[in-house]
């Protein structure tokens, strides 16, 4: 077998030093380096893990199977079209770390299976996962709060206590570590349709002559239902100073400014 054909656990033995590759040769005993464990089979069965550091294994009835690391991992996300207050959907990017433990109290079914999978694998349930959590609390803000990032300390921090207290995720022996919302961005559906109840309203010449407040009053009369809390403001002046760019060069240029 080839190095590159060899398994994960198999090219951290071969890179021991010399003494322990002759006390690994002649008293059966591997190696696992830190923060990583060994996934152990019995009669092709899972059958645990062992490591960090030497072990042995019964060369009869035993095989090495898959290496796994049980430090922090972490994984960007990118959660699109979620709800808000209002009718206005919002995206949230940032990173998730957390980590995935096969060891006791993690429950054998469950690490058998978790064991398995890729680390892309792993990353997309984790990430589905945060998901579900997160969509449980952006509903409860005004688009205004999630769009200038005032409200990301409440929501990563609940965010990572309903992970931790869910009992099936600690039976799967996965731990959240950190969640952190690094930005917030419009969809582009949802530009568009201010562009298009902009261009409906006012002309590209007329749109330079309105002043920020009305264009703003406009637009969210035209796109956005009161929200129970009152009209909150869902664009600060600087997105709508920008958005006014791109209507000037988007817009189509009818002759006057049409009813509504």
């Amino acid at each position: 077998m080839s190095r590159d054909e060899r398994h994960p656990a198999e090219t951290y033995v071969s890179n021991a030093p010399l003494i322990h590759k002759i006390r690994l040769r002649f008293l059966g005993y591997k190696h696992m380096p830190d923060e990583h464990v060994c996934v152990i089979y019995k009669s092709e069965r899972y059958a645990g893990v062992r490591g960090p550091g030497y072990f042995r294994i019964n060369g009869w009835r035993e095989r090495l199977g898959e290496a796994v690391k049980v430090s922090a991992r972490t994984t960007p996300f990118t959660y699109e079209n979620l709800s808000t207050r209002e009718p206005v959907p919002i995206s949230l990017t940032g990173k998730i770390t957390f980590s995935f433990d096969p060891r006791p109290p993690t429950e054998q079914e469950m690490a058998a299976t978790f064991v398995r999978l890729s680390a892309d694998a792993l990353n997309g349930f984790v990430q589905d996962t945060v998901r579900r959590l997160v969509r449980i609390y952006t509903p409860q803000y005004p688009f205004a709060a999630l769009r200038s990032s005032v409200s990301f300390p409440e929501i990563e921090a609940a965010v990572v206590q309903d992970f931790a207290r869910e009992e099936l995720l600690r039976r799967m022996g996965l731990k959240l570590g950190r969640f952190v919302i690094e930005q917030s961005l419009t969809p582009e559906r949802t530009e568009a349709r201010l562009q298009e109840a902009a261009q409906r309203m006012y002309n590209a010449d007329a749109v330079q002559q309105v002043p920020l407040n009305e264009l703003l009053l406009a637009l969210y009369t035209e796109l956005v239902e009161k929200s129970r809390g009152g009209s909150e403001q869902i664009w600060n002046m600087n997105d709508l100073a920008t958005l006014i760019q791109r209507l000037e060069k988007s817009a189509a240029p009818p002759t006057r400014i049409i009813d509504v």
